[in-house]
């Protein structure tokens, strides 16, 4: 007895069998080898979301320091250190 159709969400269908043990030894291994290639692609997106927001903290926080090490902290204008930087920018050709 073939599968019977069960459902579909958007462009996948999910299929079951009305019959126990319907599918071979075979299907099986194959359905528990799709199963765990699906779960490691969940687990590295899952992680690539992680890295993604952890390196966005990051770039935030070194901008955050930029500023901090250009800046005067009381004033908020620009520290000696970025107005020789600066200059010596400008002397540049």
């Amino acid at each position: 007895m073939p599968p019977d159709r069960v459902g579909s969400a958007g462009r996948n269908t999910f299929f079951s069998s009305c019959t126990p043990s319907q599918y071979a030894t075979i299907h099986t291994e194959i359905f528990l080898q799709l199963a765990g290639i699906i779960s490691v692609a969940i687990e590295k997106g899952v992680l690539y979301e992680r890295l993604s927001s952890a390196n966005e903290a990051l770039r935030a926080a070194r901008d955050a320091l930029a500023i901090e090490a250009t800046n005067d902290a009381l004033t908020g204008i620009k520290n000696r250190r970025a107005i020789m930087r600066r200059a010596g920018e400008m002397q540049q050709p």
